[in-house]
């Protein structure tokens, strides 16, 4: 047999945030209710979908506003890693062709002037390559700061938009349990139905 609880028989609004199979028991471990949409307009039964909603609504704003935030990091994490990348195919040239001109050798017989200028073009050979790989990794570190900084404003972006579009949301829903929840004045109010008021009681909804 199932009991009644005395608020089986309510109305409940229609919303993709809203189970009211749960709303109910969400409600007991949510009672302090937080932010600028005042519940005073609205009854015991609206505060409960209101609570219940609110949270649900915030749950899926916070997972958008997580996809983003991977979507960064690893944006930037796939940069950097191509950064790295570069930095070590640019450090293997170098150790390569310095490998190579060790291995070069100053022909026997050769004379003082000839072993000279075999040293020099080795060193000039080795300073270009350093000055080279130098302008390349800072290509690198600017191409890598670029954008890292386009992803974080990417980010910044997306946020914005994510929180502007839920306050729509939460207005929305607001706006829609209040008008089918609304609290009655008490000045000629009905009296309540005494099983949702025992209810409502028991979940310490009422004193």
């Amino acid at each position: 047999m199932v009991r009644d609880n005395g608020l089986d028989h309510l109305q409940h609004y229609a919303s993709p945030y809203y189970d009211p199979e749960k709303a109910h028991e969400y409600y007991e471990r949510t009672k302090e209710l937080k932010g600028r949409r005042s519940t005073s307009k609205l009854n015991d039964e609206g505060k409960i979908a209101w609570t219940y909603t609110k949270d649900q609504i915030k749950e899926q704003k916070k997972r958008e506003i997580e996809a983003e935030t991977e979507r960064k990091q690893a944006t930037i994490a796939q940069h950097r890693e191509q950064a790295k990348q570069s930095r070590e195919r640019i450090s293997q040239r170098l150790k390569a062709l310095s490998d190579y001109l060790k291995s070069i050798e100053v022909p026997k017989g050769s004379s003082k002037e000839e072993r000279a200028r075999i040293t020099e073009d080795k060193k000039a050979q080795r300073a270009q390559a350093s000055a080279e790989a130098a302008a390349e990794r800072e290509s690198i570190s600017a191409e890598l700061k670029s954008v890292c900084e386009a992803a974080r404003e990417s980010y910044k972006k997306a946020k914005e938009d994510i929180n502007a579009n839920y306050e729509e949301i939460f207005q929305e829903e607001f706006d829609k349990i209040a008008s089918e929840y609304a609290a009655k004045s008490k000045k000629g109010s009905k009296q309540r139905d005494p099983r949702v008021e025992n209810a409502l009681r028991n979940r310490g909804l009422l004193t």
